[in-house]
């Protein structure tokens, strides 16, 4: 079975299943360990009670990360082929969760070179409408953009690189920019450069 990385098309699906099984693993073997601890000496003050408690911190973790992945829609193959199809050589990366500053930000694909930074956000499964009157009111598709943009401009502050960001809030509206930017648009002229610029934005996803 391929190994997927991150940015790769596939690996939050993968990672998803991985951290499930994880968890479930761990959960297992804390329970194997109280139960084996509790029969043999019929009292929870056993060594083995003591080494389940501490199998319980992996396993919460594990599932903490599954649910994590769970709020997220990564998109579909044939999705990714389409967008594929208009990289121009750019580096397209898949499924990027970032984080800053108490935000949080999916994006679905962002397409970087050394010049433009083009990102696809997917709105959160609990930014969508609420019967209850009371709710917290949702982030418009404007603020979801700004923020999007503000987290991937910070990120790349950092290293002193300043590019051109635009960021969009559907796959549709995605391809339509794409295929009215024009040849050579994302047509890396600096490839050394490019892949620097991929690798700072997976080094700062989840």
């Amino acid at each position: 079975m391929e190994i997927k990385q991150r940015g790769d098309f596939g690996y939050m699906e993968g990672e998803k299943r991985k951290k499930l099984h994880q968890s479930l693993l761990f959960t297992a073997l804390f329970m194997g360990a109280y139960l084996v601890g509790h029969v043999t000496t019929g009292s929870r003050a056993n060594a083995m009670t003591l080494a389940s408690a501490l199998l319980i911190l992996p396993a919460a973790q594990y599932f903490t990360r599954y649910l994590l992945f769970t709020r997220y829609r990564p998109g579909t193959r044939e999705q990714f082929g389409r967008v594929e199809g208009l990289a121009e050589g750019a580096a397209l990366l898949c499924d990027m969760i970032m984080v800053r500053n108490k935000q949080t930000v999916f994006f679905q694909y962002i397409l970087v070179n050394d010049r433009v930074l083009v990102g696809v956000i997917e709105p959160h499964k609990s930014e969508r409408p609420s019967n209850n009157p009371m709710a917290k009111a949702k982030a418009t598709a404007a603020e979801r953009k700004a923020a999007a943009a503000g987290i991937l401009e910070k990120i790349l502050q950092v290293r002193g690189i300043k590019m051109e960001i635009l960021v969009l809030d559907s796959l549709e509206e995605a391809l339509a920019v794409l295929g009215e930017m024009g040849p050579g648009k994302l047509q890396p002229v600096d490839r050394t450069m490019m892949e620097r610029n991929a690798e700072i934005l997976l080094d700062n996803c989840v």
